[in-house]
C-alpha cells in the first residue's frame, strides 16, 4: 500500500549520492509513462476510481477481481455501476457477472504492437498468428468505438501509425516518479500480505491449464504462518494443516503452511486467484482459527 511513497523515497536517495533508480514495473509500463498515459482525467488511481463509484466502467484485457489489489471494493463498485465494458480474449467467470458487454479482442500473440523495456527502448513485433474469428486488436476496437462516438485522436491504420503518434524512438526511460501518499490506518493483530504468484498474475496464465498443475500452481492459494503463530494456534507439529481465514465480510478454510520467512504479525495469503478474491486488500486485517479436525473453537 506504500509503495509509491518507498519509491519516491528511493527516487530521493539517489538523487543524494548521484545514483541510478531503475525497478520493474508492469508489462509496458514504461511505454505507458512515455505516451503520457495517466490513471484518469482527474488523476484518481484505481483505488480512487473505484471508491468514487463511476457511472461506467471499460475493462481493457483485465478480470475485474483478479487484477486489482481489493476485489470485494471492485465488485462492490463494479455492481453499482450502469455499465460495464469488457475488452477480452478470456471468457471469466468475473467478467459473465459483472460485465454487461463483452468484445473479443486478440493477446498480444496474435497482434503487432511495441513494447517499451525498462531502458527505454522501443521494441517493436509482429502478431504470430492471424486474430481467432472475428476477433480484433484492442487498439482497433477502441478506434471504431472512438470513431461511432466521433472522437478525435483516434484516426490510426496500424499500429506502427500508434507508435508513431504517441512514442518517440528509444526515449529514455528517466522519467521521475510520482509520490501518491497514502494514509494507512493503524492494524491490531494479523495483516495480510497479499501476493501475486507467478501463475495469477494475468488472464493467460490463470487460464492455463498446464500452468495451474504444477506446483506452483497448484499451492498457489496455501496461507503462510509463522512459526510462533502456528505453535500459538495449536496447529499440527508437522507444519502443514488447515485453517479458517476471515477477512472483512468473508471467511474461508484453506490449507496452510508453517514458514520461517514470515513474521508473526502477518498472514501471507496469494492474490489474484479466485479462490481468494471475496477477501480482502493487502496490508489490512484478517483473522486466522485453527480449522483441523478436534481442533478446539
Amino acid at each position: 500500500p506504500q509503495a509509491g511513497e518507498l519509491f519516491a523515497l528511493a527516487q530521493w536517495i539517489a538523487r543524494q549520492i548521484g545514483a541510478s533508480l531503475g525497478f520493474l514495473g508492469h508489462a509496458n509500463a514504461v511505454g505507458l509513462q512515455l505516451a503520457g498515459v495517466q490513471p484518469a482525467p482527474s488523476g484518481l488511481s484505481a483505488r480512487g476510481m473505484l471508491s468514487a463509484q463511476a457511472k461506467a466502467f471499460v475493462l481493457l484485457g483485465a478480470d475485474p477481481l483478479l487484477d486489482v489489489a481489493d476485489a470485494a471494493a471492485a465488485r462492490a463498485s463494479l455492481s453499482q455501476a450502469e455499465m460495464v465494458v469488457g475488452l477480452t480474449s478470456m471468457r471469466t467467470d468475473a467478467l459473465l457477472d459483472l460485465a454487461d458487454v463483452l468484445l473479443p479482442i486478440a493477446p498480444f500473440t496474435e497482434t503487432s504492437g511495441t513494447f517499451v523495456n525498462a531502458e527505454g527502448l522501443a521494441q517493436s513485433f509482429v502478431g504470430v498468428v492471424p486474430p481467432l474469428g472475428e476477433t480484433r486488436p484492442a487498439w482497433k476496437v477502441l478506434r471504431v468505438l472512438a470513431n461511432l462516438l466521433e472522437l478525435p485522436g483516434f484516426d490510426f491504420d496500424s499500429s506502427e501509425a500508434v507508435r508513431a503518434k504517441f512514442l518517440p524512438v528509444n526515449a529514455a526511460a528517466s522519467l521521475p516518479v510520482v509520490n501518491l501518499p497514502t494514509t494507512l490506518t493503524a492494524v491490531d493483530g494479523l495483516r495480510r500480505l497479499n501476493e501475486l504468484p507467478i501463475y495469477a498474475s494475468d488472464m493467460l496464465v490463470r487460464q492455463a491449464g498446464s500452468l495451474q498443475s504444477t506446483r506452483d500452481g497448484r499451492e498457489a492459494a496455501l496461507a503462510q504462518l509463522s512459526v510462533g503463530l502456528w505453535q500459538q494456534l495449536g496447529l499440527p507439529a508437522s507444519g502443514e494443516g488447515m485453517v479458517r481465514v476471515t477477512q472483512g465480510a468473508a471467511s474461508l478454510t484453506l490449507s496452510a503452511r508453517r514458514s520461517a520467512q514470515v513474521a508473526d504479525n502477518v498472514v501471507r495469503l496469494a492474490g489474484g486467484l479466485a479462490l481468494t478474491a471475496d477477501l480482502g486488500a493487502s496490508g489490512q486485517a484478517i483473522q486466522v482459527v485453527n480449522a483441523n479436525p478436534g481442533a478446539a473453537p
